[in-house]
């Protein structure tokens, strides 16, 4: 629970910075975005108050009973669904609404930074299946042994879209590993912005590894 709490809590974050980068650091636009964010974990953190641990001899664990009216539980459970699809949603409509006006404006040249292309089109991609994702988890919600199935299941592919699109970006930032083979890019800094050529005795390590013949 915790870590799924954790990786909604980061998208909630990821998202809301992203509409504040694309809106020219617009402090309101990402306080709107984090809010909304932010009400799916909150419930699923109240409805975790709502379990009570109770013992399995059989495989000397335990499980998780609901405590209280079941039928309520489904309920917060959807809930909590149906705010992480208006929180994706938002995020959607903002970026596409941001595409359409960057394509109106004729001051922009025609071809786009591609850092700017990844944050149109893959985090559109990203948001989109998040927002399937929750609409599934919406109709499961309906089975309460589904719950926690589906909870498990959202935060790992929520974590797998977010660490794909954070690495599209550091690949379009970083256009000398663009390509690259895996022993290549096996650095010893996982700082975005620095050049990596800035550094004379990081190229000569790097440069064996990209000329030699596999």
């Amino acid at each position: 629970m915790v870590l799924s709490t954790i990786v909604s809590v980061s998208a909630t974050v990821f998202a809301a910075l992203r509409i504040y980068a694309l809106f020219n650091r617009s402090q309101i636009l990402f306080v709107f975005v984090l809010s909304f964010g932010l009400l799916s974990p909150t419930i699923f953190v109240f409805l975790f108050t709502k379990l009570s641990p109770a013992p399995v001899a059989a495989i000397q664990g335990c499980s998780l009973n609901i405590v209280g009216n079941v039928r309520s539980f489904e309920n917060w459970s959807m809930l909590a669904r149906a705010a992480s699809v208006l929180s994706d949603g938002i995020v959607l409509v903002l970026t596409w609404m941001k595409r359409r006006l960057k394509r109106r404006d004729i001051a922009e040249p025609s071809d786009p930074d591609a850092t700017v292309r990844v944050l149109f089109r893959d985090s559109s991609r990203c948001f989109a299946f998040l927002c399937i994702i929750n609409i599934i988890g919406i109709g499961a919600a309906r089975r309460t042994e589904f719950i926690q199935i589906t909870q498990t299941w959202t935060s790992i592919l929520t974590s797998v879209l977010m660490s794909r699109l954070a690495l599209d970006l550091l690949e379009t930032s970083r256009p000398d590993i663009a390509g690259a083979t895996w022993p290549s890019l096996a650095l010893d800094t996982m700082i975005f912005a620095e050049d990596i050529h800035s550094a004379g005795s990081e190229e000569t390590a790097i440069a064996p590894l990209d000329n030699t013949d596999r």
